[in-house]
């Protein structure tokens, strides 16, 4: 899957472990760079459910996204195409 960010925070941080640590924090920024291996690895969406991570579909204001665990109190917000073939990264929120 291709995985792209239109938050320019988000996708430094997607480019390098180091600059996700930098911006994030150690921890957040280690979860991250797993998700967004995942993202790569994964051919579609049904590929993260279930998965580590607990990729789930938001509801309500954010349906249509997707959300995946990246420590106990923050979640990645991800938008994909119609194909499932591209990820959006939206943001990490703190969901606490």
């Amino acid at each position: 899957m291709k995985v792209y960010s239109t938050n320019k925070k988000l996708a430094k941080a997607a480019a390098s472990a180091a600059e996700a640590k930098k911006l994030y924090g150690a921890d957040v920024g280690k979860a991250l760079g797993l998700r967004i291996k995942q993202l790569h690895s994964a051919r579609m969406i049904s590929d993260l459910t279930g998965s580590t991570g607990k990729w789930a579909p938001k509801k309500h204001n954010l349906k249509g996204m997707y959300a995946a665990h990246v420590t106990p109190n923050y979640r990645l917000l991800v938008e994909f195409n119609d194909d499932e073939t591209v990820a959006n990264l939206i943001d990490i929120v703190d969901y606490h």
